[in-house]
């Protein structure tokens, strides 16, 4: 990519049983020293015999009465569609995954650009004030951007979204959470677009490029958070989840990290930055 100084360069028989669904997570100071994007977020989610009322008490059942088969977790927007028809247990967590999963596929030109480090045309910064300025800007457009996913995946949203035990949930809002979930993944995309497109003197490209490289770690850490999703959830399908002897407890994290090496090497470029006195 060339610089110009000028700006014209340009997891088997039948209910009761309790699943509970706990979203829970906090941000702890300024995440982004803490080397995070986000408060530590986990999702635990319980199923097993009990005599508290069924999370899928709406659940539809199949001809005959007979229990609907569980499937896996939808790939196509067909599979999601007739998913949110059939309505078999656990539905609501597979159409969740299902919305993350198909939402993510077609982001995969986005975050190809993103692996391969396409540029763009950015604006352009003339000096080292301006870069250095404009990098803390998208910095904190990433920390803001990160720190949304606790109030999306909050246990008020999560209940919105999943229903209370014994009640369905909502389709609606499953989707809205879902399609809110990838706009922080693109956003994260975007920081970094935006960072490698920007122009700017040529001893200070370096530092712009050391920056975009800051958001890998979350975009990666997304696309891994939804595979794992995907896989755990897919599970269902392989068991009776109608069986009243079934226990499952599955725990997920959801954190977004800063890679140490990334992170120490623009400590390092910041340094040298300042021992320029900003030229």
């Amino acid at each position: 990519m060339e610089s110009t100084d000028r700006p014209d360069g340009n997891t088997a028989a039948g209910a009761p049983f309790e699943a509970r669904n706990d979203f829970s997570g906090s941000t702890h100071g300024p995440v982004f020293q803490a080397g995070q994007f986000n408060g530590p977020i986990t999702l635990n989610l319980y199923h097993g015999n009990s005599s508290a009322p069924s999370l899928n008490s709406g659940a539809d059942l199949g001809e005959g009465g007979e229990n609907k088969p569980v499937p896996k977790v939808p790939r196509t927007q067909d599979q999601l569609d007739r998913l949110l028809v059939e309505k078999p247990i656990v539905w609501e967590y597979l159409a969740w995954a299902g919305f993350l999963k198909i939402g993510m596929d077609k982001l995969n030109p986005v975050w190809l650009d993103h692996a391969v480090g396409n540029p763009g045309a950015g604006q352009y910064l003339a000096n080292a004030q301006e870069v250095v300025a404009y990098a803390d800007s998208v910095i904190g457009s990433a920390s803001e951007i990160g720190e949304r996913i606790n109030y999306w995946l909050s246990e008020d949203m999560q209940r919105s979204a999943f229903g209370p035990p014994g009640e369905p949930g909502d389709p609606v809002v499953i989707e809205h959470v879902a399609k809110r979930l990838l706009d922080i993944y693109q956003g994260f995309m975007r920081c970094a677009v935006d960072l490698r497109s920007a122009r700017a003197p040529s001893h200070l490209l370096k530092f712009l490029q050391l920056t975009a490289v800051l958001m890998n770690n979350p975009v990666r850490e997304f696309r891994e958070f939804v595979e794992t999703l995907v896989s755990n959830f897919d599970r269902f399908s392989q068991v009776d989840m109608y069986d009243p002897d079934l226990r499952i407890d599955l725990t997920l994290h959801f954190k977004l990290t800063i890679d140490d090496d990334a992170m120490a090497a623009f400590d390092a470029e910041v340094e040298r930055i300042e021992r320029a006195g900003f030229r």
